[in-house]
């Protein structure tokens, strides 16, 4: 069971976001606790990427911000650490066969930052932004 203060959202919230939503099916096929470690992750995903979000808050927009987010990590997390341990490493762009990466500052998906900017810390630091340019 979830902890105060742990998530924004409840199992129950995610569980009723996450069923009216097209392409969201992995949801349904988590046990409840692959479904409590996400919503924990996911929250201090978004405060670890300089968000100043209040443990209290319970606007849709956050809750909507942290769904979404439980699903970016869900489907992306791997190969965003990947590309934030290669930013750290210093390495700024890379090429393997017709395939060339940039590195940059890494951030939240438009989509998520969108939903909470108004919360947005500018002193924080990001760390990285994906720019792909693929030769054909």
């Amino acid at each position: 069971m979830l902890g105060v203060n742990e998530s924004w959202v409840t199992i129950i919230y995610a569980d009723s976001y996450f069923s009216k939503k097209y392409g969201a099916s992995f949801w349904a096929s988590l046990i409840l606790n692959e479904k409590e470690q996400l919503a924990v992750t996911s929250k201090n995903f978004i405060l670890s990427m300089g968000y100043d979000i209040a443990d209290t808050n319970t606007t849709d927009k956050v809750k909507k911000a942290q769904c979404e987010t439980i699903q970016f990590i869900y489907e992306y997390y791997a190969q965003w650490k990947k590309r934030a341990n290669l930013t750290a490493a210093g390495v700024t762009n890379f090429s393997v066969l017709n395939f060339s990466e940039s590195l940059s500052k890494q951030v939240l998906p438009v989509y998520i930052k969108n939903l909470i900017a108004d919360y947005f810390d500018n002193h924080a630091t990001e760390i990285g932004v994906i720019e792909r340019e693929i030769n054909i």
